[in-house]
């Protein structure tokens, strides 16, 4: 598989795992909620695989309080990570195969 093409399958696969922990209360309250938002960026999307600094950098320029507990903003948490995403409601994307 091509360079870009990989990056991208990773970024795409690291996205939409981000956003089920995130949308799924008992596995996200339990392990997330406490955690500052840098903290679980890190842990979910890892320097070692991901650009986490650019990813933290697009949070805080949509508002998230980057040392704040992820629940406490997860209203304005999520909109940023679809917004980070590129989520457009109702679109559907064909998998890469």
């Amino acid at each position: 598989m091509a360079p870009n093409r990989r990056s991208l399958c990773m970024h795409l696969f690291v996205a939409a795992f981000l956003l089920l922990l995130l949308l799924s209360a008992t596995c996200f309250s339990a392990e997330y909620g406490d955690m500052k938002v840098r903290d679980a960026i890190n842990k979910l999307t890892p320097p070692s695989e991901n650009d986490t600094k650019g990813y933290l950098a697009q949070l805080k320029a949509a508002g998230i309080d980057l040392d704040k507990d992820v629940k406490s903003q997860i209203d304005t948490l999520m909109k940023a990570v679809e917004a980070n995403e590129g989520l457009i409601q109702g679109t559907e994307v064909a998998r890469v195969p």
